[in-house]
């Protein structure tokens, strides 16, 4: 994932910590709308392979929504204004878009009915998706 921000290395790597990833690959860019950004592979408790395989540094899975969840609002806290993606394509805007977008259920750390894989209700035409094994909620713009 591309993260725009006025964040620094340090401050990735503390946030993975909190989100108990292994940030397998950080690569540092230059960024039109922020000081600079980076690409972010996180590898975790997922029950699935990562997008582009393993690297080989970290378990070897995917992190799964929640800990991806985490760890996005451990750097959100610190750079409320960080955009997730791209301005043209954003994943999350910013804090408040990233909250809004997962139901707020990062807001306290760890949610109580944490698990690794969702499974997400379809409905084409839904604003928002449910996890049909707990309270998570997943809302588009």
């Amino acid at each position: 994932m591309r993260i725009h921000t006025k964040l620094h290395e340090s401050d990735f790597d503390a946030a993975a910590e909190v989100a108990k990833v292994d940030l397998v690959g950080i690569v540092r860019h230059g960024s039109r709308s922020h000081d600079h950004a980076f690409d972010v592979h996180l590898e975790g408790a997922g029950t699935r392979r990562p997008n582009g395989g393993s690297s080989g540094a970290g378990s070897g899975y995917a992190a799964t929504w929640d800990q991806w969840g985490i760890f996005l609002a451990a750097l959100y806290d610190q750079d409320p204004d960080m955009l997730c993606g791209s301005k043209s394509y954003a994943t999350y805007e910013n804090r408040k878009d990233f909250h809004y977008q997962t139901a707020r259920r990062f807001d306290r750390g760890w949610p109580a009915d944490y698990h690794t894989n969702h499974t997400w209700d379809y409905d084409r035409d839904a604003e928002e998706r449910r996890c049909r094994r707990c309270k998570a909620i997943r809302r588009w713009r």
